[in-house]
């Protein structure tokens, strides 16, 4: 979504739907905040930590978790915008509004160089997956 409003103009987006794809941007940091933040809290109280059992299942759920809230909010996403600004979209960021290569992603069948979140979208996040990308 940050994305999108940095290509507020390219796309021609109205102050309206700038204002609520920011709302939904806003909702959905708040929701990766919250799938997040147990595993960055165990990281940053045991920093030397050789045992990380406990919280396997935590770090392993919380990127599917990710992109489950994504696609959850798509249909919000692509409800604001028109179907021309849908096909001004470039690749990068409709890719992120495609159910199916985010499924794919989470089936394992697919990755995405930047991993969850696009390093040329101003998130934190390593690449995974070699940086192969297929659907």
């Amino acid at each position: 979504m940050v994305m999108i409003l940095r290509s507020a103009d390219v796309l021609h987006l109205t102050g309206a739907q700038a204002d609520s794809i920011a709302t939904l941007n806003r909702a959905y940091m708040i929701r990766l905040n919250a799938i997040w933040s147990p595993v960055s809290s165990y990281y940053l109280s045991h920093p030397t930590a050789g045992n990380e059992t406990p919280l396997n299942a935590e770090i392993r759920r919380a990127p599917k978790a990710s992109i489950d809230e994504l696609l959850r909010i798509i249909p919000s996403v692509e409800g604001v915008l028109t179907p021309e600004q849908r096909r001004l979209l470039p690749p990068r960021i409709a890719s992120y509004l495609d159910a199916g290569a985010l499924g794919a992603i989470v089936a394992g069948q697919s990755s995405d160089p930047g991993g969850i979140f696009p390093s040329d979208g101003g998130f934190l996040g390593g690449a995974r997956g070699g940086g192969r990308r297929g659907r």
